[in-house]
């Protein structure tokens, strides 16, 4: 399925801005939801439990322990921040021994700002091995709002949906997902007015949750900021909507990584005077230091092998992308692929040719920055490794990477597209010896530099300058 041109089919050939709530065009809602049924449906899940043990769903004694949530650092609760930040687990890497949020950091350290965080894998890293501890658990909010006592609201223009689920096959719960928004108003709306932060920081706007949280902000005034995440292309629909409608469900601002991706959010999502280029924190840090465990491992690994080649993975093609670098190692065995999973606790074991390692104990761009080579089908980290000065090579399986990136990555002395195995393996031994400092120069409008400075700088000019919206 063409997710973009399945959404454009959508947007422009039904009445989507008709469909309404209690007087609310739901739309800017429910099209995350639509965009991510596509997503679903082109997952490519053929012998995926043939290579990985994936790990069992939770278990009725995991969920209950998931309530310790609650108190996962409540004492926060009492105390009032000028900014409250909201994002995910799985943006957590480490720092000087700890564990920081790679986009946030700068802000959690330096301004009176607290962190709501979902926890990726059910429960929160301890608060030992945290850097900042102004954090609470987002369950809070979850909880709460599943307590919550419904009444079934009725959809003006329900028929569009109904047909929409039935033409494209996609059956969304747009029932649960106007409920969930309900439920999380009133919640989300009692904490606004309690704390009246200065701004809302999220790390993705999209979903029921976080969209509702953006409504109700700006229902109260208040400013909402995205920061970029992951890839924005103008074949991304998260941020490229065809037609327009109510915008009280995308933020008022978003951070991007850089000049290319500012230029991609079209104006029906976002006014383009309100997108700022801030890079990404992480980034400066990992550049400026070295994880000399990692260096030795790196020099040993380099005495056996002719070239490394870190591999990103995305689970939407998982299953395909294996069984690529598998056959690229058997046909090379002077190279070493350094496969980097979406999930590390998935087991990998015994599924690669002895050339092909997982590394779980480094996350991925402490694994890029000592390679020669980046390779993927579309991971954001095309966007990210040439600040190392790191090639991409990106393997084109079911078209995604030219899709997604075919566009914007049109510098060949940066990133090059691969079809087949072959082709891929002759890049490797072929593209020669690079000069860092070159493909960092070229790469320059995809990054902003001076990321930690810039952040702060442009959130404290959104909120004391008052930036038109």
């Amino acid at each position: 399925m063409d997710i973009e041109k399945t959404m454009k089919e959508i947007e422009t050939q039904y009445s989507v801005g008709d469909i309404t709530v209690d007087n609310i065009q739901i739309w800017g809602l429910l099209r995350t939801l639509y965009i991510a049924k596509c997503i679903d449906k082109n997952i490519t899940s053929d012998g995926w439990n043939k290579h990985i043990k994936r790990q069992p769903n939770p278990s009725t004694i995991k969920k209950i322990k998931r309530l310790r949530n609650i108190s996962y650092g409540i004492h926060n609760v009492f105390r009032k921040y000028d900014l409250w930040v909201f994002s995910d687990g799985l943006e957590l890497r480490e720092l000087n021994g700890k564990l920081v949020n790679r986009l946030f950091e700068p802000i959690l350290k330096e301004k009176s700002c607290v962190l709501v965080e979902n926890p990726a894998t059910g429960l929160h890293v301890p608060l030992a091995k945290r850097d900042n501890k102004s954090i609470i658990s987002l369950d809070i909010f979850n909880i709460m709002a599943q307590l919550i006592k419904y009444k079934e609201k009725t959809i003006d223009g329900e028929e569009i949906l109904r047909e929409i689920n039935n033409e494209y096959d996609l059956q969304v719960d747009y029932h649960r997902a106007i409920h969930r928004f309900f439920a999380y108003r009133r919640v989300f709306g009692k904490f606004l007015d309690i704390y009246r932060p200065k701004a809302v920081i999220l790390s993705s706007y999209a979903g029921p949750t976080f969209q509702t949280l953006i409504h109700t902000a700006k229902e109260k005034g208040i400013p909402t900021i995205e920061m970029q995440h992951g890839a924005i292309t103008k074949n991304f629909p998260f941020y490229t909507p065809c037609v327009v409608t109510d915008k009280k469900f995308f933020p008022d601002y978003i951070l991007t990584f850089g000049e290319k991706s500012k230029k991609e959010v079209r104006h029906e999502f976002i006014d383009p005077k309100n997108i700022f280029s801030v890079g990404i924190p992480y980034l400066e840090y990992i550049n400026e230091t070295h994880n000399e465990k990692l260096v030795e491992q790196f020099q040993e690994i380099r005495q056996r092998y002719k070239h490394i080649v870190a591999v990103t993975a995305q689970w939407t093609v998982e299953s395909k992308l294996i069984n690529f670098i598998k056959n690229s190692a058997v046909s090379a065995p002077e190279i070493v692929f350094i496969y980097i999973p979406r999930d590390a606790s998935n087991n990998y074991k015994n599924i690669f040719p002895k050339n092909v390692m997982v590394m779980p104990e480094f996350n991925a761009y402490q694994l890029i920055k000592y390679s020669d080579f980046h390779a993927t089908v579309y991971s954001t980290c095309v966007i990210e490794a040439p600040f190392f000065g790191v090639r991409n090579i990106l393997i084109n399986i079911d078209g995604r990477a030219r899709q997604t990136y075919g566009d914007m990555l049109t510098n060949e002395d940066v990133s090059l597209f691969v079809e087949s195995e072959a082709e891929f393996v002759h890049t490797i031994r072929t593209w020669g010896e690079p000069k860092k400092e070159s493909v960092i120069k070229s790469h320059s409008d995809f990054l902003a530099t001076h990321p930690n400075k810039r952040l702060l700088k442009t959130i404290e000019q959104i909120i004391a300058n008052g930036v038109k919206v």
